[in-house]
């Protein structure tokens, strides 16, 4: 005969009572349940920046692993350096600022967009087009293509 043991299962994004650990059981959970929303998961991270500076590489693992977040462990091969704790903190500073630099991108896309089809609505040609876009972006070049598509 078998032994009939009990099993606990935790849904982790709605646990409610996640501020009672006292382990980095409580900044997984916390991190898990504030990670659709950048500015609460940058809120709490605040709260529990002490925790996240030390926080257990077993920890940080399962966040990456139950959040599906590639990024962690790009970060973390960049800032581990041999230590068995790794620094959260900078880790969800760096995922914050790629997704505001994720964002800047969309929103300039959104506006070059824009921009081409005004100039074309104005019977602007592709070669002005791409004159002013380089007026606009001297820095850069702007394959004028992947907004034609």
């Amino acid at each position: 005969m078998e032994p009939d043991y009990p099993i606990s299962v935790i849904e982790v994004g709605n646990y409610p009572w996640a501020e009672d650990f006292t382990t980095d059981l409580k900044l997984v959970f916390g991190f898990i349940q504030n990670a659709d929303d950048k500015e609460k998961l940058q809120a709490f991270a605040q709260k529990e920046k002490q925790g996240f500076a030390e926080l257990a590489e077993d920890a940080y693992d399962l966040i990456g692993a139950m959040t599906n977040t590639k990024e962690l462990d790009r970060i973390k091969k960049e800032n581990q350096m041999g230590r068995e704790r790794i620094n959260m903190c900078k880790a969800i500073d760096d995922m914050l600022a790629d997704a505001r630099e994720e964002g800047r991108s969309e929103a300039e896309k959104t506006m070059i967009r824009i921009f081409i089809h005004n100039y074309l609505e104005e019977g602007c040609s592709r070669e002005e087009i791409e004159q002013k876009l380089q007026k606009l972006f001297p820095d850069r070049k702007i394959n004028l293509a992947e907004y034609f598509a």
